[in-house]
């Protein structure tokens, strides 16, 4: 395995680890669970800018501290337009997975639908 796809292949289990804590976070939510969604949140965010950094060969220690990931991800030069279509069509993007719309409530779209 080259050390792209190596990389490629680091990042898109953090970003498994971000949507499956997403996922959590919505069923606590929907289950007024509001603290233990949060975490989760936390957790997925976490996991994100970990991606990321990976994403851009940013090294990073073992931390949960949100403020100096990103502090460290926005130090990294965010993809150009051709190294985004490259990482959509390895779906290596987070908002590839999300909504297009924003949640309200309990898990539901603003639309209306589930």
């Amino acid at each position: 395995m080259n050390p792209n796809e190596v990389r490629n292949r680091e990042t898109r289990e953090w970003l498994e680890k971000a949507l499956d804590d997403l996922e959590s976070a919505r069923v606590l939510a929907a289950a007024d669970h509001a603290a233990n969604a949060l975490y989760h949140c936390q957790q997925s965010a976490e996991k994100s800018l970990k991606a990321f950094l990976t994403l851009h060969d940013r090294p990073f220690r073992k931390t949960h501290n949100l403020k100096e990931l990103a502090t460290r991800a926005q130090s990294s030069t965010y993809p150009s337009k051709g190294s985004r279509r490259r990482l959509m069509s390895d779906g290596l993007l987070l908002e590839n997975a999300l909504p297009r719309r924003p949640l309200r409530g309990r898990g539901r779209r603003v639309d209306g639908n589930d």
